[in-house]
Order: C-alpha cells, then sequence, then structure tokens
C-alpha cells in the first residue's frame, strides 16, 4: 500500500476542532519520538494560525500532563526579523501561548 493510499480526510467542525486534532496528533507525535530517541524535535511556526494549538498544549490538563516537555528540543521555521519583545515575533506569541505557560 502506498503512502498516498493511506492519506485520511477530516472534516472538523471549526477552528477550535481543528487545534485540538493537532494537539492530539503533536502530542501523540512527541511521545512516540521520545520513545524511540529520547527526544522530540519540532520546527514552530508563527502566525495567528497555530496559537490555539499552543494554548492548549500549555492549558489543557490531559494534553499538559502528557507531553514530554523536559523532552523538548523546539525551533522557529519562520521567525521574522524583529526582536523577541516585539509584538510581530513568533518567539514571543510561543512563549505567551505554550512555553512560559505550561510550568
Amino acid at each position: 500500500m502506498s503512502a498516498a493510499s493511506k492519506r485520511e480526510v477530516r472534516i472538523l467542525k471549526d477552528g477550535e476542532a481543528i487545534a485540538r486534532r493537532a494537539a492530539e496528533k503533536f502530542v501523540s507525535l512527541a511521545q512516540s519520538a521520545v520513545q524511540r530517541s529520547g527526544s522530540f524535535s519540532v520546527a514552530l511556526a508563527g502566525g495567528s494560525t497555530p496559537k490555539i494549538l499552543y494554548s492548549l498544549l500549555s492549558t489543557d490538563p490531559d494534553l499538559r500532563a502528557r507531553l514530554p516537555w523536559d523532552k523538548m528540543h523546539l525551533f522557529f521555521g519562520d521567525e521574522r526579523h524583529v526582536g523577541p519583545d516585539d509584538s510581530q515575533s513568533n518567539f514571543k506569541m510561543a512563549s505567551e501561548t505554550m512555553i512560559t505557560r505550561r510550568r
């Protein structure tokens, strides 16, 4: 069976449902990577689209508990050329919605 024949299309209710599905997948992939190699590396996207996802990962008690925070390596794939405190900084958005809130 080819990779193309294994694809699945899901139609979800709204942005919140999409973010929840993405969060579940994120946690599952993180757990699998840690089990396989001891760590999980991910390039975070910026902008408003992933904001709900990042917030869910840090505020939903179940997702938070299952995510191997201490084994994750975070990278930014599209950081804007602005300071980390600038309102347009992807780093700032990810920090405010996920990274610093997980504690």
